[in-house]
């Protein structure tokens, strides 16, 4: 079996970016000899004085890199000026304690050129790296960076010891720094938006300055335009922030938009280096910094303004995406498989590799539409080409991972040394979302050598592995039809609300800055998670005036309480909510059958029900829910002490109405912030989530009774897998249709029989 991982530091979404594209077999690009590769000699414990502009690399307070082998791979984008000037690389690392630096090697390429190659030598610190980058390297626009690290342990070589293995770099200390001052390298064009970047914790704000008063008329341009910025920026980690009065001062990560009509706009903005000519445009302020200017004689001109700026990134009549784009975590990006096909491993981002050690390990991502319904039944398929040498031992193991559990295990090993030409790794469906899916393909490697461990065995060696480029991935045909609630959907891909055309109704109850804050940030992660703005119509609070689909965003006193319960939110423990209301919440009643659930005391007919169940799981892997015709009732979600916010999803009068809440709006502001964020946005599941923002940790409710809602048109392919999928989900249906169909083949054979010959 895999060894369990020890605690180690915590890795961003971005740890799930494919591995870099560069082959081990090709000779190495060597960088010119003006910007050799930074080695040892050129660290420094703390980091050179910053003597211009800089942009941090990083979507995430740090980078966490583990085992023997990892590599990173992601983009970043510049503008034309930051493209043309003289550049240093900085990176900040430390490592394990553990780690051997005369074996461990940590590599950095800018666009595919090896620009760091040092040992791994900072167990005490961070420390830091540096290079020029040679003339003519950086481009406009996208520039790849990739992270490799090759770790050897100090003194053991068993497979567990590799789960000690590992090196972080910091955010704030990772670093592009250009030759020049802030104001050269301030955004000058529209499509300079995209190279907004981040600041040192790897985050990225999108602030909107207004003018003083009541905010209800650019509410629906203020909704537009955070969709559209946020498609533009691109980045994972993004939030808005609404204020009024004079911008803020600039800073890193950092995109200020004075949005006002004309007749406000000096006021606002303050002195500025010209007059704002209408629409949108980049104006440069008395520092040298520059806004985005989005003006116009009224509200309505600068809704059209906003409305400019969403199709610039989000053009009518465009083909459906090909892939899920999140550029500042992966490269390449994670292919959208409407339909069943194969992948080879080239086209995922992985490449052919030789490895000397103990746990190989290498990982890729392909993403499913939200109307994927193949959870009960169907295999997807990676056909291996791989071959291990004839030193590696029986209990080796090649391991397949879905989203971070283990979906198949292959023993490998004895006999020689061995090829695998198209071994098919089978994996069930089930271990599929909609949205990105994350599949790691590890090898841990047992070997006599490894075993006795002498002096320098744990360093390197012969390679014992190799995987091949030409290994791919089979997905069958699936079913398409959609099931509401399903919280996975929502954050995967932004669905139901990314398939409609006509108008989401919004329900903002507060309209003052702080609440535009809230829904604006949340309205830009949906329309990143869908791939395109959502069009939106602002809706008063009552819920008998709204259309087919809603999004409810709000305290929970301010939100009507039938929305409360079609989310399966119970109203009246939501009111008492972070104190709202006086009284404690009434105590649990005690039970004999609650007290049997919890400490498991049954007896019996329970006792061998409760047996009964167990060796179905076991035998048969189907679990009690699927030995029901209706699925069990479900109580309403009653938010407790430590959720800061609460996602809840059901149905509404004609289509699907998602709640988001909070005690308060400054809550609700906070935590759609922190949520928004990709490390928890992708922990929405199931038909209520919870969010806890101490420890940054979701509780969520299964899904329970769902309906279908069709996506796609009727035909009888689909419609043969949906029943099989929902067959499989619902034995006792199953069983009882088998039952059915034999009585009435009974029936049928007897009428038919009793024709045939001759009474007496």
């Amino acid at each position: 079996q895999p060894q369990p991982q020890p605690p180690r530091p915590a890795s961003l979404p971005s740890a799930s970016a494919a591995p870099s594209p560069v082959r081990p077999d090709a000779p190495a690009i060597a960088a010119p000899p003006s910007a050799p590769p930074a080695s040892a000699s050129n660290t420094s414990a703390q980091p050179a004085p910053s003597n211009g502009w800089r942009r941090h690399l990083i979507a995430g307070p740090e980078l966490a890199l583990s085992g023997e082998i990892d590599r990173r791979r992601w983009s970043i984008t510049l503008t034309r000026e930051e493209a043309e000037a003289a550049a240093r690389l900085n990176i900040a690392y430390q490592n394990a304690i553990l780690v051997a630096p005369e074996a461990s090697r940590l590599r950095l390429l800018v666009n595919d050129m090896p620009l760091i190659d040092a040992p791994v030598a900072s167990s005490d610190g961070l420390s830091d790296l540096t290079v020029a980058v040679p003339a003519g390297l950086l481009r406009p626009g996208l520039n790849t960076i990739g992270v490799e690290s090759t770790l050897r342990h100090r003194t053991d070589c068993t497979v567990s010891s590799t789960y000690e293995l590992w090196t972080t770099l910091a955010s704030g200390r990772t670093f592009l720094e250009f030759a020049g001052s802030a104001a050269d390298f301030a955004p000058r064009r529209l499509e300079d938006v995209r190279a907004t970047g981040l600041d040192g914790e790897g985050l990225t704000l999108i602030r909107l300055a207004l003018p003083a008063g009541d905010l209800s008329d650019a509410a629906p341009a203020l909704m537009r335009l955070s969709q559209g910025l946020a498609l533009l920026t691109a980045m994972p980690n993004q939030s808005v922030e609404i204020v009024q009065g004079s911008v803020p001062p600039a800073r890193a990560g950092t995109l200020d938009v004075v949005v006002a009509p004309a007749d406000a706009f000096g006021a606002l903005a303050g002195a500025l280096s010209a007059s704002p000519s209408g629409g949108a445009s980049f104006l440069r302020r008395g520092d040298g910094s520059s806004v985005l200017a989005l003006t116009g004689s009224n509200w309505d001109e600068v809704a059209a303004g906003a409305e400019r700026i969403v199709s610039f990134v989000d053009r009518e009549g465009a083909a459906p995406r090909p892939a899920i784009l999140n550029p500042a975590l992966r490269t390449p990006d994670a292919p959208l498989m409407r339909e069943g096909g194969a992948l080879s491993f080239r086209e995922l981002g992985v490449v052919s590799q030789e490895f000397a050690g103990r746990r190989f390990r290498t990982e890729f991502a392909v993403a499913v539409p939200g109307d994927f319904f193949a959870e009960a039944y169907g295999e997807a398929v990676v056909r291996l080409d791989a071959a291990y040498s004839g030193e590696v031992l029986p209990g080796s193991l090649v391991n397949l991972y879905v989203n971070g559990n283990i979906a198949t295990t292959l023993p490998i090993g004895g006999g020689g040394s061995g090829v695998l030409d198209g071994f098919p790794l089978r994996m069930t469906m089930r271990h599929l979302r909609p949205g990105v899916n994350t599949i790691a393909l590890e090898a841990n490697l047992l070997t006599e050598a490894d075993r006795s461990c002498r002096p320098g065995t744990s360093t390197g060696g012969a390679p014992r592995f190799a995987l091949f480029d030409t290994s791919r991935l089979e997905v069958p045909d699936f079913a398409r039809i959609a099931r509401v609630p399903d919280l996975s959907a929502f954050q995967g891909v932004g669905f139901p609300y990314n398939v409609t055309r006509d108008p989401v109704d919004v329900v903002l109850p507060d309209d003052r800055a702080e609440g535009l804050s809230a829904a604006a940030t949340f309205l830009g992660r949906i329309a990143f998670s869908a791939g395109h703005a959502i069009p939106l119509r602002l809706a008063p609070a009552p819920t008998g005036a709204l259309g087919s689909h809603a999004l409810f965003i709000g305290p929970t006193r301010q939100l009507p309480p039938e929305a409360l319960t079609r989310a399966h939110i119970d109203p009246a423990r939501a009111a008492e909510w972070g104190g709202q209301a006086p009284g404690p919440a009434a105590a649990p009643a005690l039970t004999l059958e609650g007290w049997q659930k919890q400490f498991g005391t049954a007896s019996g007919w329970r006792a061998t029900l409760s047996d009964l169940e167990g060796w179905l799981r076991e035998t048969f892997d189907i679990e009690a829910g699927g030995l029901r015709l209706v699925p069990a009732s479900q109580q309403p979600f009653a938010p407790g002490a430590d959720d800061g916010l609460v996602v809840g999803q059901g149905e509404g009068p004609a289509g699907v109405w998602t709640v988001l809440t909070a005690p308060s709006t400054a809550a609700l502001r906070e935590n759609i912030a922190l949520v928004a964020r990709e490390a928890n946005w992708v922990q929405l599941v199931g038909r209520v989530s919870a969010f806890d923002p101490k420890e940054s940790t979701t509780a969520s409710q299964p899904v329970g009774a769902a309906s279908f809602v069709p996506t796609q048109p009727f035909s009888f392919s689909n419609m043969r897998l949906i029943l099989a999928n929902w067959l499989s989900e619902n034995v006792l249906a199953y069983a009882s249709l088998i039952v059915v169909v034999a009585l009435l083949l009974g029936i049928a054979t007897t009428a038919f029989v009793q024709t045939l010959g001759h009474r007496e």
